[in-house]
């Protein structure tokens, strides 16, 4: 194998282990940002059933909200960013996927024509080197 395809496969190789890790990453970001928004709403319900309702409790209550809602702000930004990483990480994955069999293929090429190369110099020694009646 050649040094130029044994450095595409490695190329491809870790696009493609990259792609796995921004997805992965992706998929981290999503469930924290569900059970960031299930917290939210479990703060809406408990003021909305009366448990928070007067006082110093319900002014935690509403500060607990608020900090809620920067966190969802930020779990969202960073879901979207990551989305974006992991999208671009997986065109860059088939890029270097398309330049691997690309590389394959001008390898397989390059293989023949150098063997039918090889084939047309023995036949013309062969056919030079027998006797020639005349």
């Amino acid at each position: 194998m050649s040094e130029r395809l044994r450095k595409f496969r490695r190329i491809d190789h870790l696009q493609r282990r990259l792609h796995d890790l921004s997805v992965w990453r992706l998929s981290a970001l999503g469930r924290q940002r569900d059970q960031i928004n299930a917290a939210h709403a479990e703060m809406l319900n408990a003021m909305s059933a009366g448990f928070f309702a007067f006082g110093s409790a319900a002014a935690a209550a509403n500060r607990r909200i608020r900090a809620i809602e920067v966190e969802i702000e930020n779990a969202n930004r960073a879901h979207e960013n990551q989305s974006r990483r992991s999208l671009e990480l997986g065109a860059r994955s088939q890029l270097a996927g398309a330049s691997l069999r690309a590389a394959t293929e001008q390898s397989r090429r390059d293989r023949q024509n150098r063997e039918l190369a090889d084939l047309i110099e023995e036949m013309l020694r062969a056919s030079g080197s027998a006797s020639r009646k005349g």
